[in-house]
C-alpha cells in the first residue's frame, strides 16, 4: 500500500464523536474515536496526556456516540490532496467554515467552490491524471 493509499484507508476509517459524558467515561464530549483497523468492534481515542483509551461496541449508545462524516471534524492539513464527486480534483487549499470544510482553491478552476462535502470521497493523483487525460 503506498503512503497516499494509506492516508485515504485511513481518512475513510470510520469516526464516532462523544456526544455526552456518562459516569468515570474517560472521554470528554467531543472527543473523536477512530476505529480500529484490526478490531472493527473498538473505537480508539488518545486524551491530551498522550494516554490511550478504547470502548468495544460504541454503537450500542447511541444517545452517546454519534457517528461521524469522514470529512467532518478535520484540521485542513489532514485533508486530501485530491477529492471525487463524479468528477476528480486537485484541492490547493482547503478552508474550514463553521462545521464545513470547503475547497476554497482548485487546481485549473478560477475563484473558490463550494461541494456538497457528503457526496465527495478522497481520491488518489492517479484518479486525478486518469480524470484530466479523459477530458482532453
Amino acid at each position: 500500500m503506498t503512503p497516499e493509499e494509506f492516508k485515504i484507508k485511513k481518512l475513510l476509517t470510520p469516526r464516532i464523536k462523544c456526544a455526552a459524558r456518562y459516569p468515570d467515561s474517560p472521554f470528554p464530549v467531543g472527543a473523536v474515536l477512530e476505529q480500529d483497523f484490526e478490531e472493527p468492534e473498538i473505537y480508539n481515542y488518545i486524551d491530551s496526556n498522550r494516554r490511550p483509551w478504547m470502548i468495544e461496541n460504541p454503537e450500542l449508545y447511541p444517545d452517546v456516540f454519534t457517528p461521524i462524516p469522514w470529512w467532518k471534524d478535520r484540521k485542513p492539513e489532514d485533508m486530501p490532496e485530491y477529492v471525487k464527486d463524479g468528477r476528480v480534483f486537485k484541492i490547493i487549499k482547503w478552508t474550514t467554515v463553521e462545521d464545513a470544510i470547503y475547497y476554497d482553491e482548485i487546481d485549473k478552476q478560477n475563484g473558490c467552490v463550494h461541494f456538497y462535502m457528503k457526496n465527495t470521497l478522497p481520491a488518489t493523483e492517479a484518479e486525478y491524471n486518469a480524470y484530466i487525460n479523459q477530458q482532453h
